[in-house]
C-alpha cells in the first residue's frame, strides 16, 4: 500500500528535519477517512471556489 511506504519516509524526515525546533514528538499517521479523501479534498475546492462569494466581483468598474 503506498501509505505504508510514505508514512515510512515522511515521518524520520520531518524529525531529523534540521530547521524545525521540535518543542515536542511528533507522530505521522494514516488517515480515518479512507482511499479517496484526495479526490474529496479536491472537489470541496472546485465548489468553494465556484459556490463562495468573490470579492472581485463585487467591485464596480
Amino acid at each position: 500500500m503506498l501509505s505504508e511506504r510514505f508514512l515510512a519516509v515522511v515521518e524520520p524526515m520531518i524529525t531529523s528535519w534540521p530547521f524545525v525546533e521540535k518543542m515536542h514528538d511528533i507522530q505521522v499517521v494514516n488517515t480515518q477517512l479512507g482511499e479517496d479523501v484526495g479526490a474529496v479534498g479536491a472537489a470541496c475546492l472546485v465548489l468553494d471556489q465556484t459556490l463562495s462569494p468573490q470579492p472581485h466581483a463585487l467591485l464596480i468598474g
